[in-house]
């Protein structure tokens, strides 16, 4: 699902209501927290914008500021699933190292209301003008492309 927000922009969904996570995320609960921070960042940026007006804007802004982050998180969730029924429990024994789960550090050092703050007017510019918006809260070599749980299972 690439949209998280009504046609008009009145209705937007956040936390687990628009993104799911597998316990092996490691950063589900901290989604929900990201989506409330940026949220509520871009609703005050367009209301003192434009009014109430600019709620429809917002909402927009917010659902492409997290696409990409979220899209990536999820598909870790569900590599780190598929490399945890998959480990060699005698060697996890010797270095327990395999099977941690730590989130990376782009992850949790990510700072949502910021980063919608500082990329706000920009995104609203380019959802106007039709532009591609590029997103900076993920590794720099990711490119998202929707994607099914059974495109990950082929892979």
């Amino acid at each position: 699902m690439t949209t998280r927000v009504s046609p008009g922009g009145h209705v937007v969904q956040i936390g687990d209501a628009a993104h799911a996570f597998l316990p092996t995320s490691v950063n589900g609960g901290t989604q929900s927290f990201e989506d409330g921070a940026s949220l509520a960042c871009c609703l005050r940026m367009a209301i003192d914008r434009d009014g109430l007006n600019g709620i429809p804007t917002a909402t927009k802004v917010h659902n492409t500021l997290r696409l990409d982050r979220v899209s990536f998180i999820q598909q870790i969730g569900f590599k780190r699933r598929h490399n945890y029924y998959n480990i060699n429990w005698d060697a996890a024994k010797k270095d327990p190292s395999i099977v941690a789960a730590e989130p990376a550090k782009w992850q949790y050092q990510h700072n949502a209301e910021q980063y919608a703050k500082d990329s706000f007017e920009e995104c609203r510019n380019c959802l106007e003008t039709g532009k591609k918006f590029k997103n900076t809260n993920c590794p720099e070599d990711y490119t998202f492309e929707p994607w099914t749980v059974k495109d990950l299972e082929i892979k």
